[in-house]
């Protein structure tokens, strides 16, 4: 839903419910519905709210300063699965420039057996 349309939606309910509901709107939310982008003041003062959005969404929610992104707070599984993608292409990519040197230079592999045995693991 457009954030204009959601807060056509939230003007709406709080109109109809004004003696019922409190609602509260903070931060810039995205095409979804959920919220993206929040000042550090703003996010100071609902911390809890942000925290549960990143962790329950599984969105991350940008914190700003003066109209720029200055720090994200991210559901921690969602954080440790993204370092560890991160670990594994960074490892791909150092074994594509061993082969790549390999290649230029004409060395052979070293056999697995003799790597545990120069390690002591043999």
């Amino acid at each position: 839903m457009p954030s204009a349309a959601i807060a056509n939606e939230v003007r709406s309910l709080s109109a109809e419910f004004a003696d019922d509901v409190t609602v509260v709107h903070f931060g810039t939310f995205s095409e979804n519905g959920s919220m993206t982008e929040i000042t550090v003041t703003e996010a100071r003062a609902r911390l809890s709210d942000v925290v549960d959005e990143a962790r329950v969404g599984h969105d991350p929610v940008f914190l700003t300063r003066r109209g720029r992104r200055v720090a994200a707070v991210i559901d921690a599984d969602d954080l440790q699965r993204l370092i560890e993608a991160a670990e594994d292409l960074a490892d791909v990519e150092a074994a594509r420039a061993s082969r790549a040197e390999m290649a230029e230079t004409g060395e052979a592999p070293i056999p697995w057996d003799q790597v545990k045995a120069d390690l002591g693991l043999a």
